[in-house]
């Protein structure tokens, strides 16, 4: 446990159901990042709480809007996901885990025995959720291949 100390992650979304179950679990110092107070669509905002951490966690979705049954794709969903990504590169965290959902590629429908699925087959999301959250995933991809940024791929998990 002592190797963990002193190290800070910030969770968007840090306040919703996967953000507190982390939050009260991870063994690190949390910093939440949640509305009203903090807005991550807002890019200085973040990235100014960023700063000093070690890792981000990127939960924040307003799934109030947006989710799989909505058939709504809500655009600042999006603008999140390219906030923590470039707030990560500003701050020079190089730790960066993304959260997406089993509707972006028909998981929900995948039958238990039917083989292994494959991360190289194009996903298939089931809703319009699910394509949204195929773009946060492709995001990252872009991000973690270090192509178009500094990053390397074993740096961004998605």
């Amino acid at each position: 446990m002592e190797r963990w100390l002193g190290v800070r992650v910030l969770i968007t979304g840090g306040r919703g159901l996967i953000g507190t179950v982390l939050r009260d679990r991870l063994p690190f110092s949390v910093t939440p990042f949640d509305l009203p107070e903090s807005d991550a669509t807002d890019l200085t905002q973040l990235t100014t709480a960023l700063e000093g951490h070690d890792a981000l966690i990127h939960l924040a979705w307003n799934t109030q809007v947006e989710h799989y049954k909505s058939e709504q794709i809500h655009p600042p969903n999006l603008l999140m996901a390219y906030n923590a990504y470039n707030a990560a590169i500003g701050c020079g965290v190089r730790r960066v885990v993304v959260a997406s959902s089993v509707h972006a590629d028909e998981y929900a429908s995948h039958t238990p025995g039917d083989g292994t699925m494959d991360p190289h087959r194009l996903p298939t999301p089931d809703s319009p959720y699910g394509a949204s959250k195929c773009m946060a995933e492709a995001l990252a991809r872009m991000y973690a291949t270090g192509a178009f940024w500094r990053w390397s791929a074993s740096d961004l998990v998605a």
